[in-house]
């Protein structure tokens, strides 16, 4: 997610039947090679400002390149190519999603809702994170007469947020232009509006643990100020679906970094446009992944002493 108006507007009228579908090795080159480059840095047309879509996305618009929109679907061409952007909401009005739905998975039910056309997940379709952050699949397609080539993009903007995108070109320019759609592509996210507020975060009870990572396996270092208000900067969605906000805190006292559940706080201001963050590895004293013995002693605010205590994980 962090996305389509009708099949006609996204594939064109040329039909791909899976027997002209064809992979190449080049796509997980290219792919990983994007993934790491500041989507900023394009190799044309100097650095491009960011565009407003509807519903308060952006996305990084090279100059030169004309844009059509209708329903949700973004067209932007420059020549003799072609990106489409789909936004998540257009998508979801298109296709029957459910929450166990991974990118790789919306971008199968394209192809079997939209065109009518089988796509198998493990053989035609890549998969991979971009940043650590979005999960994005793909899948690379040629015309019947081999004249055009071109790849679809599904990206992971959020918990059932997923926006679908379609790079075309002329065959026999298609691996040289690639990188930069998939630049542009990989650009796609919402917006923070410029009179946004910071997020912050107040402890909605006594003895709220702060941890050095997101998740009750990570180990208590100390417990919010109840009369404290706490700048976010970052938060982290577990796979058990809870929430975890990283703290802006000048002085933590030795940790790294400090943590809080969004079940044990309030929050004030627009937190919806919190980043994503990466949670730090888990690193146990024995070395193991688990079962292993911890020792946390934190500073109790309320109390005014230092609690320690000891914990099986």
């Amino acid at each position: 997610m962090c996305v389509l108006a009708l099949a006609a507007m996204l594939w064109g009228t040329e039909c791909f039947e899976e027997d002209c579908m064809k992979k190449y090795g080049l796509l997980v080159v290219l792919i990983l090679v994007i993934t790491l480059l500041p989507v900023a840095v394009y190799a044309q047309d100097g650095e491009p400002e960011p565009l407003e879509l509807a519903g308060g996305y952006t996305i990084l618009l090279p100059d030169g390149w004309e844009q059509a929109e209708e329903d949700g679907v973004y067209t932007f061409t420059q020549d003799d190519r072609s990106i489409t952007v789909t936004l998540p909401e257009a998508l979801a009005a298109e296709l029957e999603l459910t929450e166990d739905m991974d990118a790789a998975d919306v971008l199968v039910a394209v192809y079997a809702t939209l065109l009518e056309q089988e796509l198998d997940k493990e053989a035609d379709v890549q998969s991979q994170l971009a940043g650590d952050r979005v999960f994005m699949a793909t899948h690379e397609f040629e015309s019947e007469d081999g004249a055009e080539r071109g790849m679809s993009v599904v990206l992971e903007l959020g918990a059932g947020q997923f926006a679908l995108m379609e790079f075309r070109s002329p065959a026999e320019a298609f691996e040289e232009a690639l990188p930069d759609a998939l630049q542009t592509m990989l650009s796609l996210q919402v917006a923070v509006p410029a009179d946004a507020e910071p997020c912050y975060v107040r402890a909605a009870k006594d003895y709220v643990d702060l941890r050095v990572g997101p998740g009750l396996n990570r180990g208590a270092y100390t417990n919010m100020d109840t009369a404290e208000a706490y700048l976010v900067m970052g938060k982290k969605t577990l796979d058990d679906g809870t929430l975890w906000w990283r703290l802006d805190i000048a002085d933590t006292g030795g940790a790294n970094e400090l943590w809080v559940a969004d079940a044990d706080v309030t929050t004030e201001g627009d937190c919806q446009y919190v980043p994503d963050m990466d949670a730090p590895p888990i690193i146990s004293p024995s070395g193991s992944s688990g079962g292993s013995l911890f020792f946390d002693c934190y500073y109790d605010f309320a109390r005014g002493k230092i609690i320690c205590r000891i914990t099986i994980r």
